[in-house]
Protein backbone atom coordinates (compact mmCIF):
# COMPACT_ATOMS: atom_id res chain seq x y z
CA UNK A 1 0.00 0.00 0.00
CA UNK A 2 1.31 3.70 -1.04
CA UNK A 3 0.35 6.44 1.08
CA UNK A 4 0.15 9.85 -0.26
CA UNK A 5 2.12 12.17 1.86
CA UNK A 6 -0.26 15.33 0.90
CA UNK A 7 -3.00 13.54 2.41
CA UNK A 8 -1.25 12.42 5.79
CA UNK A 9 -1.23 16.39 6.08
CA UNK A 10 -5.21 16.76 5.45
CA UNK A 11 -7.26 17.58 8.98
CA UNK A 12 -10.41 16.44 10.30
CA UNK A 13 -12.46 17.12 12.77
CA UNK A 14 -11.00 20.00 15.60
CA UNK A 15 -8.19 20.14 12.72
CA UNK A 16 -6.69 16.51 13.81
CA UNK A 17 -4.52 14.94 10.77
CA UNK A 18 -3.74 11.25 9.97
CA UNK A 19 -1.27 11.00 12.41
CA UNK A 20 -2.95 12.56 15.44
CA UNK A 21 -5.87 9.67 15.14
CA UNK A 22 -3.00 7.15 15.17
CA UNK A 23 -0.93 8.29 17.93
CA UNK A 24 -4.31 8.51 19.84
CA UNK A 25 -5.50 4.82 18.95
CA UNK A 26 -1.32 3.80 18.93
CA UNK A 27 -1.53 2.65 15.60
CA UNK A 28 2.95 2.15 15.97
CA UNK A 29 3.29 0.38 12.63
CA UNK A 30 0.90 3.10 10.96
CA UNK A 31 2.82 6.15 12.84
CA UNK A 32 6.09 4.63 11.93
CA UNK A 33 4.95 4.74 8.32
CA UNK A 34 3.41 8.24 8.29
CA UNK A 35 6.58 9.72 9.55
CA UNK A 36 8.40 7.91 6.80
CA UNK A 37 6.51 9.47 3.94
CA UNK A 38 5.84 13.00 5.32
CA UNK A 39 8.15 13.79 8.78
CA UNK A 40 6.84 17.36 8.20
CA UNK A 41 3.53 16.17 9.95
CA UNK A 42 5.14 16.11 13.22
CA UNK A 43 4.37 19.97 12.69
CA UNK A 44 0.46 19.60 12.25
CA UNK A 45 -1.48 20.99 15.37
CA UNK A 46 -5.28 20.86 16.56
CA UNK A 47 -6.99 23.28 17.43
CA UNK A 48 -6.09 22.97 20.94
CA UNK A 49 -2.02 23.26 19.39
CA UNK A 50 -2.07 19.36 20.30
CA UNK A 51 1.00 18.18 18.38
CA UNK A 52 0.74 13.67 17.84
CA UNK A 53 3.17 14.04 20.52
CA UNK A 54 0.93 15.65 22.88
CA UNK A 55 -1.89 12.91 21.99
CA UNK A 56 0.27 10.32 22.32
CA UNK A 57 1.35 11.02 25.91
CA UNK A 58 -1.91 11.61 27.02
CA UNK A 59 -2.71 7.97 25.60
CA UNK A 60 0.82 6.83 27.08
CA UNK A 61 1.87 5.92 23.44
CA UNK A 62 5.23 7.71 23.17
CA UNK A 63 7.78 5.13 22.70
CA UNK A 64 7.57 5.76 18.61
CA UNK A 65 7.29 9.30 18.36
CA UNK A 66 9.97 9.69 21.03
CA UNK A 67 12.67 7.58 19.70
CA UNK A 68 11.44 8.69 15.56
CA UNK A 69 12.25 12.33 16.86
CA UNK A 70 15.48 11.89 18.70
CA UNK A 71 16.77 10.32 15.65
CA UNK A 72 16.00 13.14 13.23
CA UNK A 73 17.08 15.59 15.77
CA UNK A 74 13.59 17.04 16.49
CA UNK A 75 13.61 17.05 19.96
CA UNK A 76 12.03 20.81 19.83
CA UNK A 77 8.85 19.42 18.84
CA UNK A 78 8.81 18.04 22.47
CA UNK A 79 9.13 21.69 24.21
CA UNK A 80 5.72 22.97 21.32
CA UNK A 81 2.67 24.06 24.26
CA UNK A 82 -0.58 22.99 23.39
CA UNK A 83 -3.55 25.89 24.24
CA UNK A 84 -3.39 25.56 27.88
CA UNK A 85 0.40 26.39 27.51
CA UNK A 86 1.11 22.36 28.28
CA UNK A 87 4.36 21.01 27.17
CA UNK A 88 4.19 17.29 27.24
CA UNK A 89 6.79 16.98 30.28
CA UNK A 90 3.27 18.72 32.08
CA UNK A 91 1.14 16.05 30.58
CA UNK A 92 3.19 13.36 31.45
CA UNK A 93 3.60 14.85 34.65
CA UNK A 94 -0.27 15.36 34.84
CA UNK A 95 -0.95 11.96 34.78
CA UNK A 96 1.89 10.38 36.74
CA UNK A 97 3.66 9.09 33.90
CA UNK A 98 6.81 8.56 35.54
CA UNK A 99 9.16 6.64 32.70
CA UNK A 100 7.68 9.62 30.32
CA UNK A 101 9.06 12.23 32.88
CA UNK A 102 12.47 10.36 33.23
CA UNK A 103 12.84 10.43 29.56
CA UNK A 104 11.43 14.21 28.50
CA UNK A 105 13.19 16.23 31.60
CA UNK A 106 16.70 15.67 29.93
CA UNK A 107 15.24 17.08 26.29
CA UNK A 108 12.27 19.87 27.81
CA UNK A 109 12.79 22.67 29.80
CA UNK A 110 10.77 23.22 32.86
CA UNK A 111 8.19 25.83 31.88
CA UNK A 112 5.27 27.56 33.05
CA UNK A 113 2.15 27.34 31.76
CA UNK A 114 -0.99 29.12 31.20
CA UNK A 115 -1.98 28.26 35.08
CA UNK A 116 1.83 29.37 35.85
CA UNK A 117 2.93 26.20 36.75
CA UNK A 118 5.70 24.06 35.79
CA UNK A 119 5.68 20.85 36.06
CA UNK A 120 8.01 20.48 38.60
CA UNK A 121 5.39 22.90 40.96
CA UNK A 122 2.32 20.23 40.20
CA UNK A 123 4.66 17.60 41.48
CA UNK A 124 5.12 19.50 44.33
CA UNK A 125 1.47 20.43 44.80
CA UNK A 126 0.38 16.66 43.68
CA UNK A 127 2.74 15.41 46.62
CA UNK A 128 1.75 18.29 49.12
CA UNK A 129 -1.91 17.61 48.68
CA UNK A 130 -1.56 13.74 48.75
CA UNK A 131 -2.41 11.53 51.56
CA UNK A 132 0.64 10.46 54.20
CA UNK A 133 2.68 7.51 53.04
CA UNK A 134 3.70 4.83 55.28
CA UNK A 135 6.94 6.64 56.38
CA UNK A 136 5.37 9.84 56.90
CA UNK A 137 2.80 8.54 58.92
CA UNK A 138 5.58 6.81 61.09
CA UNK A 139 7.24 10.04 61.41
CA UNK A 140 4.59 11.53 63.00
CA UNK A 141 4.09 9.06 65.37
CA UNK A 142 7.61 9.11 66.28
CA UNK A 143 7.42 12.86 66.60
CA UNK A 144 10.21 13.80 64.49
CA UNK A 145 11.96 13.43 60.81
CA UNK A 146 13.82 10.52 60.15
CA UNK A 147 15.36 12.36 57.36
CA UNK A 148 16.17 15.92 58.64
CA UNK A 149 15.32 15.58 62.40
CA UNK A 150 12.16 18.17 61.75
CA UNK A 151 12.55 18.56 66.29
CA UNK A 152 15.66 20.70 65.97
CA UNK A 153 17.32 17.70 68.01
CA UNK A 154 20.61 16.38 66.80
CA UNK A 155 20.29 13.11 67.65
CA UNK A 156 16.80 12.58 66.46
CA UNK A 157 18.14 10.20 63.13
CA UNK A 158 20.02 7.84 66.19
CA UNK A 159 16.90 7.80 68.30
CA UNK A 160 15.02 6.34 65.09
CA UNK A 161 17.72 4.19 64.66
CA UNK A 162 17.66 3.04 68.05
CA UNK A 163 13.94 2.36 68.14
CA UNK A 164 14.04 0.53 64.52
CA UNK A 165 16.65 -1.85 65.86
CA UNK A 166 15.12 -2.46 69.34
CA UNK A 167 11.96 -3.04 67.29
CA UNK A 168 13.69 -5.50 64.46
CA UNK A 169 15.44 -6.92 68.07
CA UNK A 170 12.26 -7.49 69.65
CA UNK A 171 10.83 -9.15 66.39
CA UNK A 172 13.46 -11.27 65.81
CA UNK A 173 13.68 -12.66 69.06
CA UNK A 174 9.96 -13.55 69.21
CA UNK A 175 10.53 -15.36 65.79
CA UNK A 176 13.20 -17.73 67.04
CA UNK A 177 12.15 -18.51 70.65
CA UNK A 178 8.70 -18.15 71.31
CA UNK A 179 7.61 -18.47 75.01
CA UNK A 180 8.36 -21.83 76.66
CA UNK A 181 4.65 -23.12 77.20
CA UNK A 182 3.94 -22.85 72.84
CA UNK A 183 7.39 -25.32 72.80
CA UNK A 184 5.68 -27.59 75.79
CA UNK A 185 2.27 -28.33 74.38
CA UNK A 186 3.70 -28.79 70.91
CA UNK A 187 6.31 -31.52 71.97
CA UNK A 188 3.83 -33.49 74.02
CA UNK A 189 1.64 -32.94 70.95
CA UNK A 190 4.57 -34.78 68.56
CA UNK A 191 5.71 -37.26 71.16
CA UNK A 192 2.00 -38.79 71.01
CA UNK A 193 1.76 -38.58 67.55
CA UNK A 194 4.81 -40.47 67.28
CA UNK A 195 3.19 -43.06 69.56
CA UNK A 196 0.71 -43.68 67.54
Amino acid sequence: MTINAALIRVSGSGGRAPLHFAAEIGLTDLLAEFLFVCPSSIEDVTVQLETAVHIAVKRVQLRVLFGWLLRINREDVLKWKDIDGNTVLHIATFSSQLQVVKMLVKYVENTKNCDNMTAHEFTLGKYFSADLCFTEKWERFLGFSIDNGSTGNDNSGGVALAVAILIATDTYKAILSPPDEYWQENHTDVLNDMKQ
